[in-house]
């Protein structure tokens, strides 16, 4: 699918035209003849604009997470026992061919698709460190 076709290409800028007289003489008559002045601007309501929206807003009500923080320093520790947890759990799963149960590890690996991917999100907006 095309996100943007020409019609909405088009819908979302608009062009303004002003055409001013040139300087006038003492008698009225135009001394240079007429000034053109076209502007494009984009208008309100574009996906464009709604996204970046979206994107200001959660700019502004999500902070940047400090790397060495407390918080973040735990939330790493948990998000590793977490790894080494899967790291132990699928081999076994697919060497031993365990069978397909709707059980209690069903649940903790779907909470551990979930927290991998609520990490992700904290790791965008976590800050770096410059070696400066």
């Amino acid at each position: 699918r095309n996100w943007f076709s020409g019609q909405e290409v088009a819908r979302s800028f608009s062009v303004r035209t002003n055409v001013q007289p040139g300087p006038m003489s003492t008698t009225g008559a135009t001394l240079r003849g007429y000034t053109r002045h076209s502007v494009a601007t984009l208008q309100q309501g574009t996906l464009w604009d709604r996204f970046m929206g979206v994107v200001m807003t959660l700019d502004r009500k999500v902070p940047i997470i400090m790397p060495r923080s407390r918080p973040k320093t735990t939330w790493d520790i948990f998000v590793m026992v977490l790894v080494l947890w899967t790291a132990i759990t699928v081999p076994v799963e697919i060497s031993y061919g365990l069978p397909d149960s709707k059980g209690a590890i069903d649940d903790i690996n779907y909470a551990m698709y979930i927290i991998f991917a609520i990490d992700i999100c904290i790791n965008f907006r976590t800050a770096y460190m410059d070696g400066q």
